[in-house]
């Protein structure tokens, strides 16, 4: 992520949630369940594996990622900065279903815009390898529906009275 697209992903978020917080009554809750680090979610990371070939590829970080809310501290700047008080950020460990068998699971990933953008950058061939990893992946996680370990945040605030 360039500093430019990290700063407008910011203030993009601070607007949103001076918005929101502009729209509720003072003393109600704000609650929001967002991903912990990219790193502690097992999805991410053997997903990203399948589709790369390399076990610890890295991940590019982009603007709107979906885990731009992922560090507490910043959470709380933002919130805060928003007109909330009592902040509070609770770990939430639960799998994650992405379907009831592989072809669903399999259909349900490819529409996430990280498997799009890996695949985009790789030719028809070593696209093709890459799904068919994914597949194999699938098969070993299907177990009553295709399961992956994830860590959330469930974020609760108080509107400042």
């Amino acid at each position: 992520m360039t500093r430019h697209a990290g700063r407008a992903s910011s203030q993009a978020h601070s607007a949103a949630f001076a918005n929101i917080a502009a729209a509720m009554r003072p003393g109600t809750v704000l609650t929001q369940l967002v991903w912990q680090d990219s790193s502690r979610q097992e999805w991410h990371t053997a997903i990203r594996h399948a589709l790369t070939g390399e076990p610890n590829a890295p991940s590019k970080p982009f603007a709107g990622s979906a885990f731009s809310m992922a560090d507490p501290a910043e959470v709380n700047a933002l919130l805060s900065g928003a007109g909330f008080i009592d902040v509070r950020l609770t770990e939430v460990r639960e799998g994650v279903c992405y379907g009831p068998d592989v072809a669903t699971a399999l259909q349900a990933l490819r529409s996430l815009g990280m498997t799009d953008r890996m695949l985009r950058d790789q030719d028809d061939s070593s696209a093709d390898r890459a799904l068919d990893r994914l597949r194999s992946l699938l098969d070993a996680r299907d177990l009553n529906g295709v399961w992956f370990d994830s860590s959330a945040w469930l974020v609760t605030a108080r509107r400042r009275s």
